[in-house]
């Protein structure tokens, strides 16, 4: 496969996988018929802003939690469809699942200040947040090696080839 084929389709799902996302917080946010005060989008991500002022604590976790849970959603789908196609649907959607399920667990994971993670942890627990961010790092990264490593065993041998090589080996 053309590598720059391969890097642009790469490129194409990070900014998909961004959009669905923002889209979960969105999604949630009118739920609770909150406003959306902006949305857009950046070189390095994407953004939602979600009026908050009147949420509950139960409201704002369901909202900083609705991208993770539609990306690893929709990666999932992407996935199982993925492995009944071939040729380069299977390898984009095969692609796509995985770094969305990847990229949501890691920003389940919360390592950074701008995680919606972090934002929970913070709102539960304003004493002590550093301990609670390398026990939840660490459950957040044994859950999605469990998930690899589930969905990983469904690929066949010419994903994993056009996975890693960029093209078939058989």
């Amino acid at each position: 496969m053309n590598p720059i084929l391969y890097a642009f389709l790469f490129i194409v799902s990070i900014y998909i996988i961004m959009a669905i996302h923002e889209f979960g917080h969105y999604i949630v946010a009118k739920t609770y018929k909150r406003k959306n005060k902006s949305f857009g989008f950046a070189i390095w991500g994407a953004f939602v802003d979600p009026d908050l002022r009147k949420s509950s604590k139960t409201e704002k976790l369901y909202i900083m939690s609705g991208g993770v849970l539609l990306g690893v959603l929709v990666g999932t789908v992407a996935i199982v469809i993925g492995v009944y196609l071939s040729g380069i649907l299977e390898l984009f959607l095969t692609t796509f699942g995985v770094l969305s399920i990847f990229i949501n667990f890691t920003n389940a994971i919360p390592l950074f200040k701008g995680s919606d993670s972090y934002g929970i942890l913070k709102m539960y627990f304003r004493k002590n947040v550093v301990s609670f961010l390398f026990v939840a790092s660490g459950i957040g990264f044994l859950f999605l090696m469990s998930i690899i490593y589930t969905y990983g065993s469904t690929f066949n041998s010419t994903t994993i080839d056009l996975l890693v090589c960029g093209e078939t080996l058989s």
